[in-house]
């Protein structure tokens, strides 16, 4: 679902559960990355925007616009055509509340370019001028959030604050680098010297692989640790660093003594819920949620099973 802040940007929600059409999709888009324009990436991304769990974001904006400064330095507030536009800013969820006990959310900025333009100028020694221009994009960017009031208010209707942000350019495919692992790794070690993280197109599939994990780690976590199903948020948020405002209200209600009929029913969709979020496939059906402790050791193997299996499904189609 997206949302529209006085008609500009729209926010896209990452927290929807991964599904194996999103990873089909995504392994179908990249068949061909060679033939993928900038555009055709762009919109893709936003019809498929769980793909960025991949890197830990929980919601992206679409052409953030962004307030720039004229040559004498004053703020250009009429002309919106003068401004320029994020491909994509993306937040990300502390673990750590605020003092007022709200959860603080996090711009990062994402500037997207087409396959098949070069990560590497021709003799593959240096970064290609668009990569160089990407970069210098990203830090402009930063630098306006910052010290432009205008951009940290509009972020601000979003919920979101700009702290250290992530600058990542999305550029390029393998296909450039065939049989020179090197100079890839040399390249970006020269954009992360400038703040930036690069990625070729084929590592958004790449990330995926340890979203596609975290049900089964999450499930074994339980076994292990002899706690009930629906106090996931401290386990999930031990075993991968993620921790959501889901999670929260979830583990408050669990460790809720006399719970009213509506916060019992609450909990009850809250836990379906998490399955559905957890899962990349179906979970079992013996998995509803359970008041006998005593078949809790039951429903985990199950669940347990049935998540194996679906993750060696998902790796042997879509990872292999």
């Amino acid at each position: 679902m997206s949302q529209n802040i006085d008609n500009e940007p729209v926010v896209f929600d990452c927290t929807q559960a991964l599904r194996e059409r999103d990873i089909r999709a995504l392994k179908e888009f990249l068949f061909d990355s060679e033939a993928i324009s900038e555009t055709e990436l762009h919109r893709f991304l936003e019809r498929h925007p769980a793909i960025f769990q991949g890197l830990g974001f929980i919601a992206i904006a679409s052409e953030f616009p962004i307030f720039k400064r004229d040559g004498a330095g004053d703020v250009l507030f009429d002309d919106k055509r003068r401004r320029d536009r994020v491909d994509l800013m993306a937040a990300s969820e502390s673990p750590i509340l605020k003092p007022s006990g709200e959860i603080a959310r996090f711009a990062h900025l994402i500037e997207l370019k087409g396959p098949r333009d070069r990560f590497s100028n021709k003799s593959g020694t240096r970064l290609s001028d668009q990569a160089s221009r990407g970069i210098e994009q990203l830090r402009s960017y930063e630098n306006s959030l910052r010290e432009v009031q205008q951009n940290r208010d509009l972020l601000a209707k979003l919920g979101w604050s700009i702290s250290a942000p992530r600058k990542l350019l999305v550029m390029g495919s393998r296909h450039e680098f065939e049989g020179q692992p090197a100079a890839l790794a040399s390249l970006q070690g020269r954009a992360r010297n400038q703040g930036i993280e690069h990625l070729l197109i084929e590592d958004l599939l790449d990330n995926l692989r340890h979203v596609a994990r975290i049900p089964v780690l999450h499930t074994e976590a339980l076994l292990q640790r002899e706690q009930p199903l629906a106090v996931s948020n401290r386990i999930l948020a031990e075993d991968t660093g993620w921790m959501t405002s889901f999670d929260r209200e979830l583990a408050k209600l669990w460790n809720q003594e006399d719970r009213t009929p509506e916060e019992e029913q609450r909990l009850s969709e809250m836990y379906h819920e998490q399955q559905r979020i957890l899962g990349i496939g179906e979970w079992s059906a013996s998995a509803s949620l359970k008041t006998n402790q005593n078949s809790l050791a039951t429903a985990c193997a199950t669940i347990l099973r049935d998540q194996q299996n679906i993750a060696g499904q998902v790796k042997q189609r879509y990872f292999n």
